[in-house]
């Protein structure tokens, strides 16, 4: 009976500290260069859902790990229609509290999957890279609140056996929830 009672302990403490997110990734640019070339496109809007997990607390700041899924954007240069893709990342972030409402935070992480359609990626091989983010977040609630970030993701494609980069910067807006 002591192990039932501990174990539902632990994994209450555990789901209390977690936060589901849905984000409306706003537009944004979508840039890839390699061999000394540039491309600059823009990608369409597009949602990504996330989870976070508040590992601990120091004073004011917050630190933790979350999970971030992109579903597939378009992306397009000079009006062509360049396919969809997405990023899969796992992450490390940090928030300071400037009171129970109002808090600033950055994240850095990896995009464990890079991902696109056939008009994307072709037979392209995607490769994850480095992203990062800064936020604002106000706390609605106890369990609820909303963030403005600016968010880029990098990740590198395999083309004709030249390896161009891929960045995809963009403005989200979402809305997260604690269990």
């Amino acid at each position: 009976m002591k192990k039932v009672v501990l174990i539902l302990t632990i994994c209450t403490f555990s789901i209390s500290m977690a936060q589901i997110k849905v984000a409306m990734d706003i537009g944004g640019s979508a840039k890839l260069s390699g061999n000394g070339s540039e491309m600059t496109g823009s990608a369409k809007s597009g949602f990504t859902l996330g989870y976070d997990h508040v590992l601990g607390s120091a004073g004011s700041l917050d630190y933790g790990a979350g999970l971030e899924y992109q579903l597939n954007r378009g992306a397009e240069y000079s009006g062509n229609d360049l396919g969809k893709f997405g990023f899969t990342s796992i992450s490390g972030f940090l928030h300071y509290n400037y009171s129970e409402s109002i808090y600033t935070g950055s994240r850095l992480g990896y995009a464990i999957m890079f991902s696109g359609d056939d008009d994307f990626a072709g037979d392209n091989d995607l490769k994850g890279g480095i992203g990062w983010g800064a936020h604002f977040g106000y706390n609605i609630n106890e369990q609820m609140g909303v963030e403005l970030s600016y968010n880029s993701n990098d990740g590198t494609m395999d083309v004709g056996g030249t390896e161009v980069t891929f960045r995809y910067t963009r403005l989200s807006v979402s809305f997260l929830y604690s269990l």
